[in-house]
C-alpha cells in the first residue's frame, strides 16, 4: 500500500474514533439530566433501587461476554481488572445518585468534571508521569469552562454537592486503572467491561439490600 494511502487511512480512522469520542461525551452528558428527571418523577424511589435497575439490564446484556470470558484464560486476566475497576465505578455511581437526591444535575456534571484534574495529579504523583505546564493549564481550563456553563445561579452548596465528591475520585480512578488494564490485555475490552458491569449491579444489589 503506497505511503500516501495508508496515511490518510490512518487519519480516516484518527478522525472516527474522535466522533466515536465525542458521542459517547454526548452520551455521558445526558446521564446527569436523566437521572435527576427520574428522581423528580419518582421520589420515592432510593438511588440504590435506582442503580440497582439501571446496572441490572446493563449486566444482563453483558452475561454472555462475561462467561465468555472466564471460559477464555486469556482474558481472565482482563476480567480482574475488571472486577477493581467496578468498584471503582460502583463508589462513583453511587456517589452521583445519592449526590443528585439534593443537587442539580449542572452542579453534579461541574463536580465529576473534576476528575480531569483528579487523573492529572494521580498520574504525576502515583504513577511517576511528568507533569507538564501545558497539561495543568488545559485542566484547569477544561474545569472552568465547564464551571462558567454550568453554575450559574447554582452556587448555594448542599449535601449532595459534598456526596458528589466521590465522582471525580471514583471514575477517575476507574480511568487509570482502565488504561493500564487494556495496555495489558488490549484485545480484551469486552471481557473487562462485562466484569466491570457485574460488580456495579451487585454492589449496587446489596446497597439496596441493605436499605430495605
Amino acid at each position: 500500500m503506497p505511503t500516501k494511502k495508508r496515511r490518510d487511512l490512518a487519519r480516516e480512522r484518527r478522525l472516527f474514533w474522535r466522533f466515536i469520542v465525542l458521542v459517547l461525551c454526548l452520551i455521558w452528558a445526558s446521564n446527569f439530566v436523566v437521572i435527576k428527571m427520574m428522581f423528580n418523577a419518582a421520589p420515592e424511589m432510593l438511588p440504590s433501587e435506582y442503580a440497582t435497575l439501571r446496572f441490572g439490564m446493563a449486566a444482563a446484556v453483558m452475561l454472555p461476554a462475561l462467561v465468555r470470558g472466564i471460559r477464555q484464560p486469556a482474558a481472565r486476566g482482563a476480567i480482574f481488572v475488571g472486577l477493581e475497576t467496578g468498584c471503582w465505578i460502583s463508589l462513583a455511581y453511587g456517589c452521583q445518585s445519592v449526590g443528585l437526591t439534593t443537587t442539580t444535575a449542572e452542579k453534579s456534571a461541574f463536580i465529576c468534571a473534576l476528575h480531569v484534574v483528579w487523573v492529572q495529579y494521580a498520574t504525576a504523583f502515583i504513577f511517576g508521569r511528568p507533569l507538564r505546564r501545558k497539561t495543568i493549564a488545559a485542566g484547569l481550563m477544561a474545569v472552568t469552562g465547564v464551571g462558567i456553563l454550568v453554575l450559574e445561579g447554582n452556587a448555594i452548596p448542599v449535601i449532595g454537592d459534598l456526596w458528589s465528591l466521590g465522582q471525580p475520585l471514583g471514575f477517575g480512578t476507574a480511568y487509570l486503572r482502565l488504561e493500564q488494564g487494556m495496555a495489558r490485555f488490549p484485545t480484551q475490552a469486552v471481557a473487562l467491561s462485562a466484569a466491570k458491569i457485574t460488580v456495579v449491579f451487585f454492589s449496587s444489589a446489596v446497597w439496596a439490600m441493605l436499605q430495605t
